[in-house]
């Protein structure tokens, strides 16, 4: 027989559905340690106290084939259910039946189909897994098509009934049963699937609608961009002409350069020739016993020079910026006053004008004479003095404008010169810093570890803690870079090594909470906290570590001595070293230690990243390749060759110290131009007052005209007053011209007070590096003193016949720096330019150099430009093309014609989907309705069924327009008294089991292999309970039934309830706590 058929005891063979639980395992969840259940293959019993962990296989079950925690109704955090006091995650393993038609791929998995999910504090994973527990996927996706092949819905209330889904029920008005009812039979999903058709459909139109007027636009767009390209084509040759001898330009300068290359090949020539004849002098002359301590004083009066160089300069700039300052002092200060005195000046005249205005009315009502005045003269007059002062005052707006302009220009340089006052500071102390470790490595000929990997503080920090050893609990140990050295054979792969090690190089090691926190006080008394890391690593034997045979890769662990146990396994816990690896090159990795596993690429031998020898790290991340290159300044610190580690610290000093000044002098150049800008602005202020004064008096031109022009009008009259007018003009004149002055010379006050707190700035910053430069300057002047007063006697010959030579390489040096170098660089410049343009310009190029005759000089080059330029340019203007080039259309072409056929295609597209997405929205709504059509009669039918068999009798009355539906019972059936249109007006124990007998019903109408009802009479009292007990038996026992599988979780006695080949009883364990085993179910 096979395993999927069994008897049930009338000699007959039962089919089991693939689906179907056979078994729950379980471990650190909720209250269980270890727990596993074996069920039965019809209709499973639960039963146990309250805290045995029974509905804890229900949510077992429920997580494991993919509800989330909110959906069991016991929370929304995952975490929660690990068991309280565990460290670990929890697992949970559901074994299901695969046999059968039904199987889903039987090749792959076999009979058995392990779904396991194990949750952590922070998420979960899932693994499917073949009979022989071999794994087959991880992929949530896979565990879903599984599902839905086996009908399996766990979030649907007739697969499983959760306690909280039996109470809605029960409880639930109409809506909340209709709800019910469509989820649990899966008519939900069918109905919402129409409805997003619909809706699907509603936007595919509106996009049409949209699209159609795109599309008959981009079509036009499309006809008059190739339109205009065929127009330019015929006047493309005149453009061939106009580039080629805008290259023979370029060639021009090349030609230009060359000529003055060549005579400073002469002169260089000459001072190679002085150098020799210097170096063989001193050949020839015997040198004495002093090589060595030339060159060591050469090195302290060059680090002496240096330094003073620094001093003096940082002396001057701060000499000048405090003179700087004292002239803005002083500046600020006769600002002052002048406001004072045009404050003054203008209450004065304000006074004036209000006594001559009433002056004025005064007269005004006696003065009136006739006047014989020619109109149209005045009037003429009157217009032109208008247009002078519309141009006047035109004027007076665009100075306005530039001033405004200039004044945002002047405060961004302020700014700008704040920042790169900053960052010069820090720059300075970043040289010193570099200039501090090479002195430090070159007396130590680079063999002090100690200062290599933790800089200049660390002997300090050493000492401090060598002096509270007693303090500490445990060892103190670092930098780690002191303890790591190369094996011998493995010089190559030093860069690669410090790069995979980085800043643990710089780290200390402790190994408890309490030292670290010690330490970290001590680091930070020092200042070394933000780049020193400390590293809190167990006591413990050196790890074991198993690295596999690579063939041309070298591991991590074998190209480094480490004789500390704690540091060894300070680094395999830190930086995983067994899983680093080094080769020669990219091409090796991807060519010999890349394989692919589940269509993921991955590296082999389980190893985490590879280095090369030029320090790209290759690693795998989610099945994509990840290539880094070394970001960070490396200096051979692990190379057992000492003058590659000061090599590269002489190479960072030179980069800090050309950093330096360039950040001097971008300060000189915003100071240049901070200066001429403040110069502008006076000159634009002047310039502002002279147009006021002249606004002014053709102010006063007017008035007089107008005064002259109303006098010929009136009928006789004349007015006398024309003196007090003209003073309240002359008084409101130099009011204005008061009110600008005012607030010109506020402006010019607040600029001032800006530039005088940011020269204070500058001035502390250049104090702190006078006072760094000036204590650096002492300790190298006494270095070279104490030097000198052991040497007791020089060789002057050789030392003048050096200088000599020095000399003539300076000579040289300079020559070829500031003279020949440059110009080789110009003409490498040049050449660059003319190239790069001439293949922009001349199509088909091959790169060699255009040949130029000796009429073809600068001048006629740029004459022929011009004409042809001119040419082109009427032609254009005739075609009206102007601003075209060929380039530009014939983008516009290939533009528009892209942008037409891609619209053309997605609206058909569109037009497609329309069309195939009204199908399937018609095909949908019919399986809706017949599938509901069809439910409801069964689900009618079974439910009177099962109501009959305790002598009620019942129907279901389903709504679909209201969503609602109501069961309509009568207790019992002969008596009509017993009619209840509404359930909740029954009993608890009548509610509970018409539920039931719904819930029975509605399994006739669903498919899935396995139903679990968890607590579902928990309302009935006794007699009640019994007769739903004999209710499900006779469900299980139904023919119809034969196969599908039922588990019921009841906290109540199970007396009455009798096992068979049918019928199967679990009883839970009472709850123990501090179990040392967890609990285990009895199956009886």
């Amino acid at each position: 027989m096979d395993d999927e058929e069994e008897e049930d005891g009338t000699g007959r063979t039962t089919p089991y559905e693939a689906g179907q639980i056979m078994k729950v395992y379980v471990e650190n969840f909720m209250c269980h340690r270890k727990f596993h259940i074996d069920l039965g293959r019809h209709l499973n019993f639960i039963s146990g106290r309250n805290g045995s962990g029974k509905s804890a296989i229900a949510a077992a079950i429920q997580l494991c084939l993919g509800s989330s925690a909110r959906q069991t109704g016991r929370g929304s955090n995952l975490g929660k259910y690990i068991r309280e006091g565990s460290e670990n995650p929890a697992i949970l393993e559901i074994t299901l039946l695969n046999e059968g038609p039904d199987a889903f791929k039987p090749a792959e998995y076999g009979k058995r189909i392990i779904v396991q999910r194990t949750i952590s504090k922070t998420g979960s994973t899932y693994r499917l897994l073949s009979r022989d527990r071999k794994l087959v996927s991880s992929l949530r996706s896979e565990l879903d098509k599984m599902l839905k092949d086996f009908n399996i819905y766990v979030d649907t209330p007739c697969c499983i009934l959760t306690q909280e889904e039996s109470k809605r029920l029960i409880h639930g008005s109409a809506k909340e049963k209709y709800e019910f009812f469509i989820k649990a039979t899966g008519l939900k999903l069918l109905h919402e699937e129409f409805i997003a058709g619909e809706k699907d459909v509603e936007d595919c139109v509106a996009n049409m609608a949209r699209a159609k007027p795109q599309l008959q636009q981009l079509k036009e767009d499309f006809a008059t961009a190739r339109t205009k390209a065929q127009e330019f084509e015929a006047l493309d040759h005149i453009d061939e002409k106009i580039r080629h001898a805008s290259a023979q330009l370029f060639w021009d300068e090349v030609r230009s350069e060359q000529t003055v290359l060549d005579m400073l090949k002469v002169k260089l020539e000459k001072h190679k020739e002085r150098v020799q004849v210097a170096q063989d002098d001193l050949d020839n002359s015997a040198e004495l016993d002093g090589t060595q301590k030339d060159a060591q004083i050469k090195q302290l009066t060059n680090a002496v020079d240096g330094v003073s160089r620094e001093l003096a300069e940082v002396v001057e700039q701060k000499r000048r910026k405090e003179q700087d300052g004292s002239q803005i002092t002083k500046q600020i200060g006769r600002s002052r006053v002048q406001l004072d005195t045009i404050e003054q000046s203008r209450k004065a005249h304000k006074k004036r004008l209000k006594e001559v205005t009433a002056d004025l009315e005064q007269e005004k009502e006696r003065l009136m004479q006739d006047a014989d005045k020619a109109e149209r003269e005045i009037m003429r007059e009157i217009a032109a003095c208008e247009e002078e002062i519309n141009a006047a005052r035109q004027e007076g707006s665009n100075l306005e404008n530039h001033r405004k302009s200039l004044q945002d220009d002047q405060a961004t340089m302020q700014r700008e010169l704040k920042r790169v006052g900053d960052q010069t500071v820090r720059d300075q102390s970043e040289l010193r810093k570099f200039d501090n470790e090479l002195r430090a490595a070159q007396q130590s000929g680079g063999r002090d570890l100690v200062t290599k990997f933790g800089g200049p503080k660390v002997a300090d920090l050493l000492n401090r803690i060598k002096q509270s050893q007693n303090l500490f609990q445990g060892p103190v140990i670092g930098p780690i870079g002191s303890r790591v050295t190369i094996r011998e054979g493995c010089e190559k792969w030093s860069v690669a090594l410090e790069t995979a090690l980085f800043s643990s190089l710089r780290s200390f090691i402790v190994t408890t909470v309490d030292d670290r926190n010690r330490l970290f006080n001590m680091m930070k008394g020092l200042q070394m906290e933000r780049y020193t890391t400390i590293i809190t690593q167990a006591k413990g034997p050196r790890f074991t570590t198993n690295i596999p045979a690579m063939d041309g890769a070298l591991s991590m662990v074998d190209a480094l001595n480490i004789e500390d146990d704690l540091v060894f396994n300070c680094l395999l816990d830190q930086i995983n070293m067994d899983r680093v690896a080094f080769v020669d090159t990219e091409k090796e990795i991807s060519s010999r230690f890349v394989e692919r596993v589940n269509g993921e690429e991955r590296l082999k031998f389980g190893l985490n990243r590879i280095l090369t020898t030029k320090a790209v790290t290759v690693s795998y991340r989610q099945g994509n390749e990840a290539s880094d290159n070394n970001r960070f300044h490396l200096t051979n610190a692990l190379s057992t060759d000492d003058t590659a580690y000061i090599a590269s610290l002489q190479e960072s000093l030179q980069n800090a110290q050309r950093v330096f000044a360039d950040g001097q002098q971008v300060q000189r150049d915003l100071n240049q131009r901070l200066t001429a800008t403040s110069g502008e602005i006076r000159r634009l202020d002047d310039a502002a007052r002279t147009i006021q004064n002249k606004l002014r008096g053709l102010d006063k031109n007017k008035r007089e005209l107008d005064s002259r022009l109303q006098d010929a009008q009136d009928a006789g009259k004349i007015d006398n007053t024309g003196h007090l007018e003209a003073d309240i003009d002359t008084i409101k004149g130099n009011l204005d011209t008061l009110n600008f002055q005012f607030d010109q010379e506020s402006a010019k006050h607040q600029t001032l007070e800006a530039d005088l707190k940011a020269c204070k700035t500058e001035i502390g910053h250049m104090e702190k590096a006078r006072r760094e430069l000036a204590e650096q300057n002492d300790a190298h002047a006494k270095a070279l003193t104490d030097f000198l007063t052991k040497c007791n006697s020089n060789e002057n010959k050789v030392a003048n016949l050096k200088a000599a030579l020095e000399v003539r390489k300076k000579q040289l040096e300079d020559f070829m720096a500031t003279a020949y170098e440059k110009q080789v660089e110009n003409l490498d410049e040049v050449l660059r330019v003319a190239r790069e343009n001439t293949a922009q310009l001349i199509e088909d190029w091959r790169g060699e150099p255009i040949v130029l005759s000796a009429k073809d000089t600068k001048a006629s080059l740029e004459r022929k430009v011009k004409q042809l330029q001119a040419e082109l340019a009427e032609g254009k203007r005739k075609a009206n093309l102007e601003g075209y080039t060929a380039a530009i259309l014939a983008d516009r072409v290939n533009t528009a014609k892209a942008s037409y056929y891609q619209k053309k295609e997605e609206f058909s597209i569109i037009a497609k989907n329309k069309v195939s997405m009204e199908e399937h929205v018609l095909e949908s709504k019919q399986r809706w309705e017949a599938n509901f059509m069809k439910i409801r009669s069964q689900t009618r039918k079974f439910f009177n069924e099962y109501a009959g068999i305790q002598g009620a009798a019942g129907t279901v009355e389903i709504d679909p327009v209201k969503e609602e539906m109501s069961l309509i019972v009568m207790m019992d059936a002969s008596d009509r008294k017993t009619l209840a249109t509404d359930v909740r007006n029954l009993s608890g124990g009548e509610r509970s089991y018409v539920t039931l007998c719904l819930l029975l019903a509605l399994g006739h109408v669903t498919e899935s292999p396995f139903r679990l009802m968890d607590e579902y009479d928990v309302f009935m009292d006794e007699a009640r309970r019994n007769d739903t007990l004999n209710s499900i038996q006779k469900h299980a026992r139904r023919p119809d039934q034969n196969g599908r599988q039922i588990i019921v979780i009841t906290p109540n006695s199970l007396a009455n309830v009798k096992t068979s080949r049918v019928v199967t009883i679990h009883r839970m364990q009472d709850p123990v706590k501090q179990s040392a085993h967890g609990l285990q179910q009895q199956t009886l």
